[in-house]
């Protein structure tokens, strides 16, 4: 079976919510949490590559590399990608690879 990795976005209640949905699916583990604080800059729904269903459910689906990036150790590569990401309406890995460097 093919690796699906999610990123959600909660406004509130995270841990919880994200504690939920690992229980739905077998062998699902969470690998990571950001938090942000209360003065960080608010996106929209479909911003870099950010996705909301019908029931107001915040999702976003990227390339591993991607992932990869935003968990790396150097806080300050992370936080590059982050605000690169924050740019895009469509998520194009380039710039995000970029920041990284």
């Amino acid at each position: 079976m093919p690796q699906t990795s999610t990123c959600l976005w909660f406004d509130n209640q995270a841990e919880e919510a994200a504690r939920q949905d690992v229980s739905v699916f077998p062998d699902a583990r969470t690998t990571a949490s950001t938090h942000h604080s209360a003065g960080a800059p608010q996106r929209e729904a479909e911003q870099c590559g950010w996705l909301q269903d019908r029931f107001g459910l915040s999702s976003q689906i990227g390339p591993e590399q991607l992932f990869d990036m935003l968990q790396h150790p150097d806080a300050a590569r992370r936080q590059r990608v982050m605000d690169a990401l924050m740019g895009m309406k469509k998520l194009d890995l380039a710039g995000p690879q970029r920041a990284f460097m």
